[in-house]
């Protein structure tokens, strides 16, 4: 069961420190016969993360529980000069190093958290990334200018700033009850099922479309009460209005209570929050709503 704090991980920083020894003469292997250009050895070390707890704690991309990290480099013409990828059950992960031609460069980086066994996000250009078996939360990404020059040692950061997720989250505070085994959380419940392939713009964190995001919670020790559960989505601007729904399941799958909300505001890199009574007021009224505050509060009551 997945439960998620409300404080979180941040803005996060993606810090690249390339040592750029004496450049080799040889080309690189697709350069092969043809004119020969100066190569540099650069090891990219990615740290320096800045994770927001208040206060601000500095963090390597494992502490940070990222789990896996795509680089992407194209060159002054648009075209791929390399990509690289990590996973936590890489050696040295964190680390990543390449030779690569003296010039001027567009790095376009992605850290994010997937199951064990899932592939890295693939980047098909400067403003699409793809993700595949999206889950969770953790998802940033940056698209930024670098120059690499011979003879000398480098230090870049790429700034990841926030994640790119929303995120509802929902704690409900009023007694379970027994017939009650499960809950759906649903967000965008009318719009199209998210595909098992997530593409979105890496430097804005923008999804290509709006798609139905669920999560179906089975209970835990005998209660939901209590217990913050998280929806992560990706929106298609840094700001939509969205439907959303919770639904109580019995044993069956059936419906035994539910409660819909319309148009609720999701803001990238922020916390939709849901809370209050769920079972006893489910036939009564209606959310509150209230955006006064960067973690957006909504309550069940």
């Amino acid at each position: 069961m997945t439960r998620i704090s409300a404080l979180s991980a941040w803005p996060m920083a993606l810090s690249l420190t390339l040592l750029l020894p004496a450049c080799s003469s040889s080309p690189l292997d697709e350069l092969e016969g043809q004119e020969q250009q100066a190569l540099c050895e650069v090891t990219i070390t990615i740290g320096g993360i800045d994770v927001t707890t208040a206060p601000i704690t500095r963090a390597t991309a494992a502490d940070a529980k990222v789990t896996h990290i795509t680089l992407t480099a194209f060159d002054s013409n648009g075209a791929e000069a390399f990509s690289l990828t990590q996973a936590t059950t890489d050696a040295d992960f964190g680390t990543l190093t390449t030779k690569v031609p003296v010039g001027e460069y567009t790095f376009v980086a992605v850290a994010h958290k997937l199951p064990e066994g899932a592939s890295a996000a693939t980047i098909a250009s400067l403003t699409q990334a793809s993700v595949t078996g999206y889950t969770d939360l953790l998802t940033f990404s940056c698209v930024q200018a670098v120059s690499v020059s011979g003879n000398g040692s480098q230090s870049i950061t790429l700034d990841m700033g926030r994640r790119k997720n929303a995120v509802l989250t929902l704690n409900i505070t009023d007694p379970t009850p027994a017939e009650v085994e499960a809950l759906q959380m649903i967000v965008s419940p009318t719009a199209t099922a998210l595909p098992d392939v997530v593409t979105y713009d890496p430097s804005t964190g923008n999804a290509t479309s709006t798609w139905r995001y669920g999560r179906t919670i089975t209970k835990d020790n005998g209660t939901f009460t209590g217990t913050t559960y998280g929806l992560p989505i990706l929106l298609a601007d840094t700001e939509q209005q969205l439907d959303v729904t919770f639904n109580a399941l019995d044993a069956q799958g059936n419906v035994l209570y539910t409660r819909t909300k319309t148009d609720v505001l999701f803001q990238q890199a922020a916390y939709t929050k849901v809370s209050g009574t769920f079972f006893s007021s489910a036939t009564e009224g209606s959310f509150d709503f209230d955006t006064s505050i960067t973690n957006i509060p909504v309550s069940l009551d």
